[in-house]
């Protein structure tokens, strides 16, 4: 060896029987071995292990034998971890008759302290060396209690020779475990607890040559307990088993719906008379009062009507996420066996909804079932502890500088963060996000202000951060300083902003709402000489504006000039000047491509529209004359990327901060009542129904008389209770006439207002209910002419409730 220094170490060695071997080391951040050889081809085996750093990024170096760099930025604790043995293998040719090898950790190359070995190995390449065994400690385990053991079923492999022991060792996890030998292929591991375990098997051949350890994870869930909540035996009647007593089915719908029996004997249970019965439909529902909290639900199946795979096929939801996808009883259990599936879940709403659909549209046949539910509190156990969502520092940009990074990241103490949600707050609507889905994206389009985003993030038992905000503040360009900042595309009809335009964006005609549109131009500072604008591709124009707002193709006032794009492929650039009709000094200059495009929008057949949601009502008195709407939004399945705030009704006085953010805020307010509309729509273009709220401006109080006079007009009101529960039947509908379920008797004016899957308003009307009723049928009728999943807002004295309605014509 050339320079460098020596250590040791007594730490125990992991993945290795031969300790000793690991526990020294040269070290050194340049030193080489140069050995005389015979000039020929070569085997060389690298050892080493990480005796003194417990951390990846600490140690990195770079080998290079016979001059040829072999390992490039070689880290061991990131490949294999501290304390334990690892190796490396090359075959190279010798031709000057010293078999070189160098070990560095120059920072110039990337290295960091010092390079490292604990043994080196080289064997004539035509020499027929021994070949090490390989060990395989075979599947990974999952167990849960009370069953408290498990076989693990290891085997070893020699090329060369045989198998002359075995040695199993445990890695990690909880200290419980005792093996009933650790010498031989397949012992049985017992006394295990709730939590993960990692044992390793290393085997030896009968030339003492010992393998590479080879892990395997044995992964032991709580017990499906908890305080029983609910046992209902569905379809069938009040039932004593060896699990319990079973409720006579309830809390379900459509009602009565559809229920089986058989006297055919059931496997795998001694509860022959608790897989006899089940209730059926292609799309039906339970809905169990709950208090909030976690819950594992067991669902109990078994399949006497078919004998092959493929003939059921259905889809199990609760609390609006798909719990078991396209399953299928034969080919999980086979006919006639008993299955159960334990699934946790989390309610907040104080309804746990449980809906099983076999719909073609989601890959279903037949129809869904099930034989009995359990529903177990959990609620006496340590909850999910929620993960922090860290939106990153405030940022401070200067235009012309139009975009900056956005430095999220999540924590959770017990678990791991397994997805980003990044939304708009507040702040101008030109902001375009490169992806809202990432810990770090993009934002671009930022124009002069104050922009707040918020981070949510999601761990993996599914709960959801605490939205944390970070605010964006864009400073106008220097003194003297014009830039052209974004674009962005105008409603010619309502001259409000639809969407900033983003190089290499798509504007589909089919999904915009209007055809008639315009382009803005957006500058720094706001006001400039004039902009002038070059458009080319399927239609050219040149245009030159003076005065804001600067569009291309012209407003009067304000009033912006209709403009109906051929699909196509486009270029447009905008120039700004210092003085009118593009004179003087230009400033920077803004090139965005972009497509026309005109087809309608096919979602999945399988996605599930988001749910929209306006907040709750407000009320105020004059002279406060603003409020925030809380916005928010649900979406199972996908991602919310787009939000749109609209005026119902209500006095003209009302102005928007923004229509494209979750929260604006809306001024100018006088007396009267407003009702604004929110709609949002999902990462493959499904949009919601629209959620409205209201809001109620008092005039200031100007006696006691006049505020106790509208106090007795308040009270009048006829009052329905806010936990009434709607329900829709038939569900799936063909149209027609549909009826609808009342939780409680409902007495008072209703109103209902049935949504297209593009979100316009297809049908309207309104019932004076003069007594006391549970039903209401209604007629759908032709608007309700061709498939889809429809939303119907029904509203009852100050409860509404939104009802997802699936047709299919």
């Amino acid at each position: 060896a050339t320079s460098g220094g020596t250590n040791s170490s007594t730490a125990p060695i992991g993945t290795a029987t031969d300790d000793a071997l690991y526990q020294t080391e040269r070290w050194g951040y340049n030193f080489g071995y140069a050995f005389p050889v015979t000039n020929g081809q070569y085997k060389v085996v690298l050892h080493f292990a990480e005796i003194y750093w417990t951390a990846p990024g600490k140690r990195v170096f770079d080998v290079a034998i016979e001059g040829v760099k072999k390992l490039d930025d070689y880290d061991i604790v990131a490949k294999t971890g501290a304390f334990n043995a690892t190796t490396e293998t090359f075959t190279v040719t010798v031709t000057d008759g010293s078999l070189d090898i160098d070990f560095n950790s120059l920072p110039g190359e990337g290295g960091a302290d010092n390079a490292k070995v604990s043994a080196i190995e080289i064997v004539p390449a035509g020499t027929s060396a021994n070949a090490a065994p390989v060990a395989d400690a075979g599947t990974d385990k999952t167990i849960t209690l009370p069953t408290s053991s498990v076989a693990l079923n290891g085997s070893g492999t020699d090329a060369d020779g045989t198998i002359a022991s075995y040695a199993w060792t445990q890695v990690s996890g909880p200290n419980t475990a005792v093996f009933s030998s650790k010498t031989i292929a397949a012992p049985t591991v017992s006394g295990l607890a709730q939590g993960s375990y990692v044992f390793a098997l290393v085997v030896k051949d009968n030339d003492g040559a010992a393998s590479v350890a080879d892990p395997v994870t044995v992964t032991v869930n709580a017990a499906a307990g908890g305080t029983v909540t609910y046992r209902i035996n569905a379809g069938g009647p009040q039932l004593t088993t060896s699990i319990g007593t079973f409720a006579a089915d309830n809390y379900f719908a459509p009602s009565p719906g559809n229920k089986t029996t058989s006297t055919a004997a059931i496997g795998n249970t001694t509860d022959d008379a608790l897989y006899q019965t089940d209730r059926w439909a292609s799309s039906f529902n339970y809905a169990l009062p709950v208090a909030n909290g976690q819950y594992n639900v067991v669902l109990h199946f078994a399949e006497y009507a078919v004998t092959t795979a493929g003939r059921r096929i259905f889809d199990v939801s609760m609390e609006g996420v798909k719990k078991l996808d396209n399953y299928d009883i034969v080919a999980k259990a086979g006919a006639y066996n008993a299955i159960s599936e334990t699934i946790s879940v989390t309610v907040t709403d104080g309804l746990l909804n449980i809906n099983f659909s076999s719909i073609p549209a989601d890959g279903g046949k037949g129809y869904a079932k099930v034989s009995a539910i359990e529903v177990l509190s959990l609620n006496a156990q340590p909850a999910n502890e929620p993960p922090v969502a860290d939106a990153g520092t405030d940022k401070t940009i200067t235009l012309p500088t139009n975009s900056t990074v956005l430095n999220g990241s999540g924590s959770d103490a017990d678990g791991t963060i397994a997805s980003y949600a990044w939304s708009q707050v507040s702040g101008p609507s030109t902001a375009t996000f490169s992806s809202k889905t990432v810990a770090a994206p993009t934002v671009s389009g930022l124009v002069q202000g104050t922009y707040v985003f918020a981070l949510v993030v999601k761990d993996n038992a599914g709960a959801g951060s605490t939205a944390d905000e970070v605010t964006v503040t864009v400073n106008a360009a220097a003194a003297g300083t014009q830039a052209l900042a974004s674009f962005t595309l105008i409603n010619a009809d309502t001259d409000q902003d639809i969407l900033t335009i983003s190089n290499g964006a798509t504007l589909n005609l089919a999904t915009l709402p209007t055809r008639n549109l315009n382009i803005r131009a957006n500058t720094s500072p706001t006001a400039v000489g004039s902009v002038v604008f070059n458009l080319s591709g399927t239609e050219q124009r040149s245009q030159t504006e003076t005065s804001a707002p600067y569009a291309l193709f012209g407003d009067n006032a304000g009033d912006f000039t209709a403009w109906s794009p051929a699909t196509g492929s486009y270029t447009l650039t905008g120039t700004p000047y210092s003085g009118a009709g593009g004179s003087g000094t230009e400033g920077t200059a803004l090139t965005v491509s972009f497509t026309v495009a005109d087809q309608t929008a096919t979602p999945p057949s399988n996605n599930v529209a988001p749910m929209a949601n306006a907040g709750p009502d407000k009320v105020l008195t004059l002279p406060t004359s603003s409020v925030m709407l809380n916005g928010s939004v649900k979406d199972a399945d996908g991602t919310v990327v787009s939000y749109v705030w609209s005026q119902v009704s209500g006095p003209g006085t009302a102005a928007f901060n923004s229509k494209t953010v979750l929260k604006p805020t809306v001024s100018g307010l006088v007396e009267g009542t407003y009702v604004f509309a929110f709609v949002a729509t999902d990462n493959v273009g499904a949009t919601s129904a629209p959620d409205q709220v209201t809001v109620t401006v008092n005039g200031a109080a100007v006696s006691r008389l006049g505020a106790t006079a509208r106090g007795e007009a308040t009270a009048s009101k006829a009052a329905v209770p806010d936990d009434v529960d709607i329900r829709l039947f038939p569900n799936p509908t063909t149209g027609g006439p549909v009826q609808l379920g009342f939780s409680k008797p409902v007495q008072g004016e209703l109103t209902y207002m049935l949504y297209a899957p593009n979100g316009n308003r297809v049908l309207a009307g309104r019932k004076q209910l003069t007594a006391p009723t549970s039903t209401l049928t209604i007629q759908l009728g032709r608007a309700a002419q061709s498939s889809g999943i429809y939303f119907l807002e029904v509203q009852i004295g100050q409860r509404r409730q939104t009802i997802q309605v699936l047709v299919a014509n």
